[in-house]
């Protein structure tokens, strides 16, 4: 009788009935509001009923579990769903697992049913087990996980660019138990959007100088996730417009330039004004170009004027009006002028030969003729009274008469 040494004399544990199998196992019924431990179940008072199997060497046995079913049978792969486990044999403190993971909450209900909350899975069916000192017990394919949206995906921070912007994101951390298809990211202005299987995307058709936030979602075989948050603010941007370069007032030394800025790209202009060079030296003029002096200007768009001075007389010049952005500078094309010549070198004269009542003056022209060709010479007598007979010639050898 050694059983009785868990059910005898105090009260506590009541044995209610006793068989004996042919094998010599000995099975008592009764209850008990003492503690069991191992590999019976463990009791806790409330004299609740037990059942318990000695086999022919005198040692308790515990009876194996059956699983025969599971409600719900299906739920999403995040898991978090509650289900209710049917079968024979259950006792407290089982364990439970769904798809090789433990349940959650397992609860024991009577020797017949349980319920615990599933734990996240992949999609398919998983196997349902219930562990007791009795043993496991299986239910095969028992529960199947759903696949569902996949999650929100993090947007990054976006990098605006000329009419557009690229957005980067990364992946959700779940995909929701099926695989994702795409990524779409939206504008938060125009609706403006860009589709892709990965970071980063970049989105068309914005307007240059509107503030444009974007999120991202995540799409699978179930459909759409919900949005991201949205982005930090950019501004798409592109280099000012610049046209028609203007030269006007051209002297010697100086004239006056200018161009039109028509546009500022989207952002604000903090620079203009026009580049010039000598022709020879540089025909399509830049800032920090070769020979280049920058003539700066005030204002930001439309059109504009700059004098310049210490230009070379005669001298061809190449020019360019331009403005600056945050995104860079742009120029106008290029144009051109030539400024004013000189008044000529002083000629060298040479011997007069007097004749009656006149003489011949011969002389060479000047060294410089300030920079274009001669057109005439006058010869003036002193006392003054004669006459260059062939004043405004360009021969080197006049006549003065009225001597």
């Amino acid at each position: 009788m050694t059983w009785n040494t868990f059910l005898g004399g105090t009260g506590d544990d009541q044995g209610k009935s006793l068989a004996i199998d042919n094998s010599g196992n000995i099975y008592v019924g009764g209850y008990s509001a003492g503690t069991w431990g191992s590999p019976v179940r463990a009791f806790a008072g409330n004299y609740e009923a037990f059942a318990a199997k000695l086999d022919n060497s005198g040692t308790f046995t515990a009876e194996p579990p059956t699983v025969t079913g599971i409600s719900p049978s299906s739920g999403p792969t995040a898991g978090g769903t509650l289900v209710t486990i049917t079968g024979t044999k259950f006792v407290s403190g089982a364990t439970v697992t769904i798809g090789g993971a433990a349940a959650t909450n397992v609860t024991f209900v009577s020797a017949t049913s349980m319920t615990a909350t599933t734990p996240a899975g992949t999609a398919g069916a998983g196997d349902v087990k219930v562990t007791t000192p009795g043993g496991t017990a299986t239910l095969t394919g028992g529960f199947t996980y759903s696949p569902t949206v996949p999650g929100a995906p993090t947007i990054g921070t976006p990098s605006a660019g000329n009419a557009q912007a690229t957005v980067s994101f990364t992946a959700p951390v779940s995909n929701g138990g099926s695989s994702i298809l795409d990524y779409p990211v939206t504008s938060s202005s125009g609706g403006f959007t860009a589709t892709g299987a990965a970071s980063p995307l970049t989105v068309t058709g914005l307007t240059n100088g509107t503030a444009y936030t974007f999120t991202v979602t995540a799409r699978n075989s179930v459909g759409s996730s919900s949005s991201s948050a949205a982005s930090n603010t950019v501004t798409p941007a592109t280099v000012p417009t610049v046209t028609t370069p203007t030269s006007a007032s051209v002297m010697q030394t100086t004239a006056t330039l200018g161009g039109n800025v028509t546009g500022n790209g989207g952002a604000s202009v903090t620079a203009r004004g026009v580049v010039y060079a000598e022709t020879a030296t540089n025909a399509g003029p830049q800032i920090d170009g070769g020979g280049v002096t920058n003539a700066a200007g005030t204002g930001t768009t439309g059109a504009f004027t700059v004098d310049v001075t210490g230009l070379t007389a005669n001298t061809g010049y190449s020019y360019s009006a331009y403005a600056t952005n945050s995104q860079g500078t742009t120029y106008s094309a290029a144009g051109n002028f030539t400024t004013s010549p000189t008044v000529p070198g002083v000629p060298t004269i040479g011997t007069a030969s007097a004749g009656n009542a006149q003489a011949t003056v011969s002389f060479t022209a000047p060294a410089n003729n300030g920079g274009a060709a001669i057109t005439g010479y006058t010869v003036t007598s002193n006392p003054a009274g004669g006459t260059d007979s062939n004043a405004g010639s360009t021969g080197l050898s006049h006549v003065v008469t009225g001597l």
